[in-house]
Formats: C-alpha cells, structure tokens, sequence
C-alpha cells in the first residue's frame, strides 16, 4: 500500500481536536524556578495519526491554556503540513514584562512544543565608595635615613561639608515569566551593610554613569572620622560604621599619640579635644575647636579656634575665645576675649580684652613678673611679686589714632577733589559760551541741558553712576562739535566717583571711630590684694601712667585700686 493511502487510513480513525489538545496537555513535562514553572515540553502526536490542520487547531487550544495566541503566518505553515521548527515570541500578560519563547517542532523525527519563560535576575547588592583617606600610614623618612615609626592618619579629618562617603543603593532586581505569563519575583539586592553614627548629613542623589540610586554621606560639621572595618583586609567594601565625632579624647599628647597633621611633632585636629593627660614634648597642637588639658600643657605651641581649658600651662597659647587656666609659668597666653587664672601665674605675657583672676581652691593668687596687655583687667586676692607691667587698651587707643589720622587725610582730599572739580566745570562753562556764539538751535539746546548736568553735579543732587548714562545719553544727541566738551565732561563724573569713594571710606572711618570711642569708655581695672616687697605696679594708659610700689623692706602692703578711663578726662578713680 502506498504511503498516500496509509496516511488516509489512519486519518479516518482521528480522535476529536479536544482529545489531541488533552493528548498534549497529558504529555507535559515541567521545570520549575523555586515554586513557579518557567518551562513546559509536550510531545506532539504523530504525522500518521493527527493532520496538519487538526495539530494546528489543537496547539491553538494548548497554547490558549497558557494565554497564548499562535501568530497567523505559523498557524498557517502548520496547517500546511510544514516540517520545520516554528518559533515565535508570546508577550507576557502584564506591561514590562519579558515574553516567553514558544518553540513548535512538526518535523517527523522531534514533534514537540515547548514554551520558555524567563527566570528573574536577582537585585545587585549595595556597594560604597569613600572619599576620604582611611588607610594608616607609616611614620615618615628622615633625612638622615632614620624611619619615624609612628602611625600617621590614626584619626582621619572631615571639614564641615566635606563628602566622605558614597552608598550606592540595591536594586530590587528584573522580574521573570512563567509559562502562563504571570511574573516571577526577583530577589532584591542587600543594602549594604554600613551602620551611619553621629555627625553625618545625608542627600539622595543619582549616578548617572552608574544608573544607580545613591545616597551621599556629609560631615555636618568639623571633626574626626570614626570607622569600624570587619575582620579582614582594611577596604571600602569592609567598612561597617562610620561617623564624625566632634570630640576627641586622647590620654597624652606626645610621641606615643603620634603625627596628627602634616608636619612633624604636630596635632591638627578639626574638633574638641580633650587630653585627659600632658601635652609634651616638641609638640604643637592646632585645634579647630575647644582644647580641654586635665594636665599641664608643655608643647611646643597651642593654637585653638575656640576657647582652651588647662590646669597647667608652660608655653604659648592662643584661643580664639577664652583662655581658662589654674596656673602659669613662662608663658605667653593670647586670647581674643578672656583670659581667666584661679591660682598661681608667673613669668608671662598675657593679650587679651579682658584679664580676669579670682582664686578658686586657694586663698590667694601668686603673681609675679608678669606683663599685661588688655582692655579691662580684674584682679582680686592677689598676692603681687616682682614687676607687675599693666598696658592698658594700648591697641584701642592705637586704632583711634590710626583712624583719627586717615579721617585728616580723607577730609584733606575730599577738599582737594571739590576744589578741582570746581575748577574743571568753570573751564567748560568758558568753553560753554564761545561755543554758543556760533552754535546752530540743536547745539544751543545740548549747551543748556550740559549747563544743568554740570551744576547738578556740583550741587551734589546727582550721583556719579546715573552721571554716567545721563552724559552718554547727551553725547548721543549733542553735535559733533560737542562731543570733545563733553568728553571734558566725563573727566568731571569721573572726579565725582572718586569724590564719593572718599565720602564712603570716610563715613566708614567716623562709624569705626564711634565704636572704638564706646570701647575705650568701658577701659577699666579692678586690683584687690598685696604688694610684697620691692613689687612694682606700673600701669599705661594711652598718655597716663602710674606706678605703685611697696616701699616697705620686710612687709606687704594691701592695694586697692578701681579706676576707668573716661575720653574726656582720662584716667579716673572710681571708688
């Protein structure tokens, strides 16, 4: 028997297309991604058995079940009886989904459908970039080929503002498809995993190089970087805390605490500091901040933008607030606002406004060779040694002089500039008449309104910018046989900016003037105590002076003094 009538043999014995649809159903096999199917095989019935347009309209009710409709072109070619492998893309059933891959293979020797659905992709984990130096450093190369072993960056530092770190956030990952179309969720990505402390400022952002939401991390204000790595190599990607702490506590500075700055024997910190100890040795500390010294500060110098606290202090020290001290020793202390000594000082300079000593845990206040530069100055239980050298408000009654000088100057060349800007407009108002003899209507009309332009000027009811427009204006419509006058003009607007930067600066002076007037009338100094023996007193005042001493060999004498300096009579008591 041929094949032809075989074939139609066993078409006449065909089942329903529901039966062949169930046939293929029956025939699945699955795989799974966790608990979803993301891909299904079935057998497809034998040529002999189902024909072409039948396997078309039963893979059109099989692929129905799972939402899916056979694209016209390849139900065609199955109809047809084509012997190939048909693939085509199913669109999932929800919007930004990926498609499943449908796969139809009607060749005699693989008959198979196989539906693909896309597995997810799992979210990238959080990741973080520092920009600033973390790592410890060996100490520094001398010269001398000697190594200072010391660790260097052992406290990192943030200036308020600065950006110290960049966290990129996870992402929530690409959703799969299942068979039937649904979506598959993804695994998002860990944040990572870094605890932000204190002293951090944060502000979403966007890396468009990365395409990845981040987070920058700021310091809020000045101060010192404190981080926590995890076991293992000191890296970014180990960093687990990080914050900026506004106080620092060291035991001691010296050679164990090690370079905090750039140069040698140097600590440059950008917050409070508190030494629970000494500062020693060669060593200099600036402070951006407060420095608290529960010991006795011996280094080399101390310069501090706030206030310094210390119970000892053999050096030099400078605050930008207050200097609080117990004792003092061969030091030079200055201090942009107070200076405050509750026990001994001895063997110093000390500049500041205001000089205030008061015992505290002691009956008296040793003070002995000591010279004294301030405004007010506040004295009481003191015991005076030696040559105490007192110069009061010396650097007010400087500033008065020197502003009292420039206002002379400033008033001499403003005269100087009326009298020549006088000058120059008589000149061009001469010039102004020969003019008008031979001038046309349109040339007299331009001579009247310079006239009124000039005299405005000279009254002062003008200023020298809107000076400037007005003349160019008058120059747009005056005659070219004007123009050279009032180029003459402008050498007069021009005389009158300078006239009015004089009157600026001067009205400046006379209001810094006003000001260092009300500081010296607030001048004053409060002493209470003794002269010991052979001890000066020896006090200035801008042109007063005065001296108190102890005439006696063998005995103090008690001192009382309350005087203030009043501008228009000096130096005055005030007991």
């Amino acid at each position: 028997m041929s094949q032809a009538l075989d074939f139609e043999e066993n078409i006449s014995e065909a089942v329903s297309i529901e039966e062949i649809a169930d046939d293929i159903l029956d025939s699945m096999e699955e795989s799974r991604f966790g608990s979803d199917i993301i891909l299904v095989i079935a057998d497809l019935p034998p040529i002999r058995i189902v024909a072409p347009e039948d396997m078309a309209q039963a893979l059109a009710l099989v692929l129905g079940r799972y939402y899916i409709k056979i694209p016209a072109d390849i139900y065609s070619q199955i109809e047809k009886g084509d012997f190939s492998e048909l693939t085509f893309f199913a669109p999932a059933r929800e919007e930004k989904l990926r498609p499943r891959t449908v796969i139809i293979n009607t060749s005699p020797q693989v008959r198979t459908l196989m539906i693909q659905g896309e597995a997810p992709e799992d979210g990238i984990e959080g990741d973080l970039e520092l920009f600033f130096d973390f790592s410890p450093k060996p100490g520094k190369i001398f010269p001398d080929g000697t190594i200072d072993f010391r660790c260097i960056n052992k406290f990192p530092q943030a200036k308020k503002g600065e950006r110290l770190a960049r966290i990129y956030e996870p992402t929530p990952g690409l959703p799969g498809t299942d068979v039937n179309g649904l979506p598959i969720k993804p695994e998002p990505g860990p944040p990572f995993p870094v605890e932000l402390g204190e002293g951090l400022l944060l502000k979403q952002d966007f890396d468009k190089e990365r395409n990845r939401h981040c987070q920058d991390v700021f310091a809020k204000d000045n101060g010192i970087i404190i981080t926590r790595f995890a076991e293992g190599t000191r890296e970014a990607t180990n960093l687990r805390a990080l914050s900026v702490q506004n106080k620092l506590v060291v035991r001691d500075i010296d050679f164990t605490t090690g370079n905090l700055g750039d140069g040698n024997n140097e600590f440059r910190c950008s917050a409070d500091v508190v030494v629970n100890g000494d500062i020693r040795g060669n060593f200099s500390a600036i402070i951006d901040g407060n420095l608290e010294v529960r010991g006795a500060v011996e280094g080399q110098h101390i310069d501090v933008t706030e206030s310094v606290q210390a119970s000892f202090i053999r050096t030099s020290v400078r605050a930008g607030k207050n200097i609080e001290v117990g004792a003092a020793r061969g030091a030079h202390l200055e201090s942009a606002q107070d200076i405050i000594v509750s026990r001994e000082i001895q063997q110093c300079r000390i500049h500041a406004d205001s000089v205030i000593m008061e015992p505290s845990g002691t009956s008296q206040i040793f003070v002995g060779h000591l010279y004294i530069k301030a405004n007010q100055v506040h004295m009481a239980s003191v015991d005076l040694r030696n040559h105490i050298d007192i110069e009061l408000g010396q650097e007010l009654f400087d500033a008065k002089y020197r502003l009292e000088k420039r206002k002379k100057e400033l008033e001499a060349l403003t005269n100087t500039s009326t009298n020549t800007i006088k000058d120059q407009v008589i000149s061009i108002g001469e010039r102004l008449k020969d003019i008008q003899h031979s001038a046309d209507n349109k040339g007299i009309q331009s001579i009247i309104a310079l006239r009124h332009f000039l005299a405005a000027i000279l009254k002062g009811t003008i200023k020298a910018e809107k000076a400037h427009r007005s003349l160019a204006d008058w120059m747009k419509e005056a005659p070219n046989y004007l123009h050279s006058t009032g180029r003459r003009a402008s050498k007069v607007v021009i005389l009158k900016e300078e006239q009015e930067d004089l009157a600026l600066e001067l009205q400046k002076v006379n209001e810094e003037h006003q000001k260092i007037m009300e500081r010296l009338g607030k001048i004053m100094i409060k002493i209470r105590g003794s002269l010991a023996p052979s001890a000066i007193l020896h006090l200035r005042c801008g042109e007063f002076e005065r001296k108190w001493n102890n005439g006696t060999a063998d005995s103090t004498t008690p001192i009382n003094i309350e005087l203030a300096f009043d501008p228009a009579r000096g130096l005055i008591e005030t007991i």
